[in-house]
């Protein structure tokens, strides 16, 4: 039997380049490469060039080395994938795979019809084969870049997406599957599993094996960021009802210092009329004015902030760290209380949990104000901050072991803020790092 022409090398080296270009414009878009113009400039020249020459002694080897040549070039893939877009190897794999298996899509569709058309119908030329895989490839990628901005728009943010170890040996595994068997009848003809007769059946086989591949690899793809959702969302359920927890502790251990503080005040006034000795005088004095400060502290007008700022201030001083605030607690009374644990419960704890690892206590200083601004109410908390721990108004960087779990503080506060309308911006200059939240004044 006769074995069919194969798609050329060339189509599909430029099929794998365009494919990786599409997930790089989808998931970061002209920005990235902004950031290290001409190295990732030429880090995508030298992959084009490299797919090329790895494609085309594909054609000239063996099975055998051809799958080690095909293996190289999805290597090669997952590598640009992974400089240009700046993201761990998981998820540029993860990326990958979904990438080449478009790409072989793309590619099988074109010389099926291509060859059905005009190799068949004797109208092969080299003119009519560029053209027509020109508009074959515009069409198809055109149509992956939108697919892939319209199912996953919340995702094209993110710097990243922890990706198991499970669910890339999955990704990894079902691509190699669909790969193979899509190939096989090209591979040897004479197999319980190749087609045979005129040709078309082979075809068909690989066009629909890597369509259902690709579809596949989707709908996992769906699958991973809808249990990401739930599971973020139960993250941030907890640390929400964590904070209101924390706050109601320190709402108990306030009120019952201000009872025994209460009570002191009294006792002080007893020893100070039995006692009239000068220097026991001025000792009281001092001891209730001491007492008077403690009372005038974070009375900001709305009873959830101040226990939240007492609490906070109590640690704050325990780590020699400068808390200064000043807020207007009225303009927040319509935020339920389980809204201010979480707004301000996180953001502090954030800026603490940094200012703790600063050497030099001087520095250590964290801002907190709520104030009008025309029909805005505007709450920011900044902390002091030698480094830059934020871009683009994304979620800070970390130093935390476990990245899976970073940034959902963050998330918590952006949850808690567009339940009112509001917006959060952050921001990192001059040393500082800004949480900066807008509300509409409510009437």
């Amino acid at each position: 039997m006769e074995q069919l022409q194969d798609i050329p090398k060339l189509y599909t080296a430029i099929a794998e380049f365009l494919s990786c270009l599409v997930i790089i414009a989808a998931y970061s878009g002209i920005d990235v490469v902004k950031k290290k113009p001409v190295q990732k400039i030429i880090a995508l020249s030298l992959g084009f060039v490299s797919l090329i020459v790895i494609h085309y002694f594909c054609g000239l080897v063996s099975n055998i080395l051809w799958l080690v040549g095909m293996t190289v070039a999805v290597s090669l893939m997952n590598i640009l994938i992974k400089y240009i877009l700046e993201i761990s190897l998981s998820y540029a794999i993860y990326l990958g795979c979904k990438a080449f298996m478009f790409a072989e899509l793309a590619a099988a569709f074109n010389w099926q019809i291509y060859y059905y058309y005009f190799v068949l119908g004797e109208y092969d030329t080299i003119v009519t084969r560029h053209l027509f895989c020109l508009v074959i490839y515009i069409l198809f990628f055109v149509s992956f870049y939108k697919i892939e901005v319209e199912l996953f728009p919340d995702e094209l943010q993110k710097d990243n997406i922890v990706v198991t170890n499970k669910q890339l040996f999955t990704t990894i595994l079902l691509t190699a599957l669909f790969f193979v068997v899509s190939n096989l009848s090209y591979a040897e003809i004479e197999t319980p599993f190749s087609g045979g007769g005129s040709g078309v059946e082979i075809f068909n086989i690989r066009t629909l094996i890597d369509l259902a591949g690709f579809v596949i690899l989707e709908a996992i793809f769906i699958q991973k960021l809808e249990d990401d959702r739930k599971n973020e969302l139960d993250v941030i359920k907890n640390i929400l009802y964590m904070q209101y927890s924390q706050y109601r502790t320190s709402q108990e251990n306030i009120d019952l210092i201000n009872r025994k503080y209460h009570d002191l005040k009294h006792q002080l006034q007893i020893i100070k009329e039995e006692n009239n000795q000068e220097k026991k005088n001025e000792y009281i004095d001092e001891i209730e004015e001491g007492i008077r400060k403690y009372e005038a502290e974070n009375k900001t007008g709305n009873d959830v902030l101040d226990t939240i700022l007492t609490s906070k201030s109590n640690v704050c001083l325990k780590h020699d760290i400068q808390l200064v605030s000043i807020v207007d607690g009225t303009l927040l009374k319509h935020i339920h209380v389980m809204d201010l644990c979480t707004i301000f419960g996180n953001a502090l704890d954030n800026a603490i949990e940094y200012e703790i690892q600063l050497p030099e206590k001087e520095k250590r200083m964290i801002h907190v104000t709520v104030s009008e601004k025309q029909s805005m109410i505007a709450i920011v908390v900044e902390n002091y901050c030698e480094e830059v721990v934020v871009k683009d108004n994304k979620i800070p960087l970390t130093s935390k072991k476990d990245k899976g779990y970073h940034g959902y503080g963050i998330k918590s506060i952006k949850y808690s803020i567009e339940k009112y309308d509001g917006f959060v911006n952050l921001t990192n200059n001059n040393n500082w790092f800004r949480v900066e939240m807008l509300l509409p004044k409510k009437n």
